[in-house]
C-alpha cells in the first residue's frame, strides 16, 4: 500500500547537526524509493524565506523560523531573549498556520512528526483541523524539556520543575493526547515520556530503531595494527561537556596508556575544544579532526567511546559503528544499553564508577586481539537496524494510523 507522507523535523539536509537529521533523511528516501509519495518540512535556518527544493527525490519545504531570532546564528543570546524565545516556541501560532498551508496544497493520507523546535505542538492541531492522522517519533526530550535534554548540573532529571513545567511544557503535554501513534527511537525515551503522562490517547505506542543505508564494509579493524601494541579509540558526536568528553580523555590521561592514540570528530564550542587541547597537551596523544565522514572514521579506528553523560535517547553512532564492524564502549544512560550486546559489539560501563571506561576499552581491545571480538560478527547485530525492517514497522504504523482516523 501506498501513501503520501509528509515528514517534519527541525533540521534537514544540508544542516546535519546530529543523528537525528541523518535518520529523517535516511526515512525519507529510504520510502521513497519504496513508492511512497514523501514530502518534508523542515526549518530555513539562515533565511526568511521559502525554499523548496528536490533531495534525492523528497520535496523538501524550507521554512522561515518564525520567532524572535535563529537560534542556528551562532551569536550568544541573552537570557531574558533565550527565554522568550523558548515561549514561543512552546505553542508557535504562525508556524502552525504556515505549515497548514503547505498540509493544505500536499493533502498527505499522514503526517508524520519528529524533533519539534523552531515549529512546536502547534503542527499538531494545523494537522487536526485537516483530518490528517498524525504519527510522532520521539528523538529527543523536547516535549519535557525547552533544552531537550533533561540535564541540568551534571545531573540527569526525571522532570523539569513545576514552574517549568507550568511555563514550557504543560501545552506540549496535553497536546500530545490528540496523537494517535508515537513511536520511540529507543525504548528508553518511549517509556519515559509515557510515564510522564505523555500520549495518553495513543492507540499506537512502539519503539522503531534508526535505520542505516545498508552500504556498510565490515573490513575495518586493522589487526595489523593491534599486533603492533597500538590501539586507537573514537569518538563521534557534538564535542560537550554533557557528551562525556572530559569523562573519556580524563581516564585515558589519568591510565598513562602510552598504546592509545584518541581521534575525536564532530564539532562544539571553540573555547571548549581550545581549553581541552591546552589541558591535554603532552599528556594524551589525541587529535580534533572537526567534522568527519563517518564511513572514513570508522575505518581509522579500533574502538569507538561513547560517554554520554545526559540520558541520551540512541545515539546513532553506535548504530553506524555497529554497522562497520567497530565494537563500542557506551555508558549505561538513555537508551545505549539496549543496542550494546556485553562481548559481541561491545561493553557498557558505569561513568560514575571511576576506571570502569578504561577498563573496558581494554577489555574490548583484548577480545579485539585474540579474535573473540570480530568485525563480522558485530555487523551481524547490525541487522536490527536494516532499512527495510524499520521501513516495513514504519509502514505498519502508518497504516493503523491511518485507519484508525483523526
Amino acid at each position: 500500500m501506498s501513501f503520501k507522507i509528509v515528514l517534519v523535523n527541525t533540521l534537514y539536509f544540508p544542516t546535519m547537526v546530529g543523528g537525528a537529521e541523518r535518520s529523517v533523511q535516511y526515512l525519507a528516501e529510504k520510502l521513497s524509493r519504496d513508492g511512497a509519495e514523501v514530502t518534508v518540512i523542515t526549518s530555513n535556518e539562515h533565511s526568511s524565506g521559502v525554499k523548496v527544493d528536490d533531495v534525492n527525490g523528497v520535496k523538501v519545504y524550507y521554512l522561515p523560523i518564525k520567532n524572535i531570532y535563529s537560534p542556528f546564528d551562532g551569536a550568544s543570546k541573552s537570557r531574558v531573549f533565550r527565554g522568550i524565545w523558548h515561549c514561543v516556541d512552546t505553542y508557535n501560532v504562525l508556524a502552525g498556520d504556515h505549515v497548514k498551508g503547505i498540509l493544505k496544497h500536499e493533502k498527505p493520507d499522514v503526517i508524520h512528526t519528529n524533533n519539534l523546535s523552531c515549529f512546536s505542538v502547534s503542527v499538531w492541531n494545523a494537522a487536526k483541523s485537516l483530518g490528517i492522522p498524525i504519527v510522532h517519533t520521539l528523538r529527543d526530550y523536547y516535549l519535557m524539556d525547552p533544552q531537550a535534554t533533561l540535564f541540568r548540573r551534571g545531573k540527569n532529571l526525571e522532570n523539569i520543575s513545576f514552574l517549568g513545567k507550568c511555563v514550557f511544557t504543560y501545552m506540549r503535554r496535553r497536546q500530545s493526547a490528540k496523537i494517535q501513534s508515537v513511536v520511540g527511537n529507543s525504548k528508553f525515551i518511549l517509556n519515559k515520556h509515557v510515564r510522564n503522562g505523555y500520549f495518553k490517547n495513543a492507540n499506537v505506542k512502539e519503539y522503531i530503531y534508526s535505520c542505516i543505508d545498508g552500504s556498510v564494509s565490515t573490513d575495518v579493524v586493522d589487526e595489523g595494527r593491534l599486533e603492533e601494541g597500538q590501539y586507537i579509540v573514537g569518538y563521534l558526536g557534538v564535542i560537550s561537556p554533557v557528551k562525556g568528553v572530559d569523562l573519556l580523555l580524563d581516564e585515558l590521561a589519568l591510565a598513562n596508556d602510552g598504546r592509545c592514540k584518541i581521534l575525536l570528530g564532530g564539532e562544539g564550542d571553540s573555547r571548549y575544544i581550545d581549553a581541552l587541547n591546552r589541558k591535554y597537551e603532552g599528556v594524551l596523544d589525541f587529535e580534533f579532526l572537526g567534522r568527519v565522514d563517518p564511513r572514513e572514521f570508522f575505518k581509522k579506528i579500533d574502538v569507538l567511546a561513547v560517554p554520554s553523560l545526559w540520558h541520551e535517547p540512541l545515539p546513532r553512532t553506535i548504530i553506524e559503528a555497529t554497522a562497520f564492524g567497530v565494537p563500542v564502549v557506551g555508558a549505561n544512560t538513555g537508551g545505549i544499553p539496549e543496542i550494546i550486546d556485553s562481548g559481541v559489539n561491545g561493553f557498557v560501563f558505569n561513568p560514575d564508577l571511576s576506571g570502569d571506561l578504561y577498563e573496558k576499552l581494554s577489555k574490548v581491545v583484548m577480545l579485539i586481539s585474540n579474535g573473540e571480538i570480530r568485525a563480522d560478527r558485530i555487523s551481524e547485530r547490525a541487522k536490527i537496524f536494516d532499512s527495510e525492517e524499520t521501513i516495513g514497522r514504519y509502514m505498519e504504523v502508518y497504516e493503523k494510523t491511518i485507519k484508525s482516523g483523526v
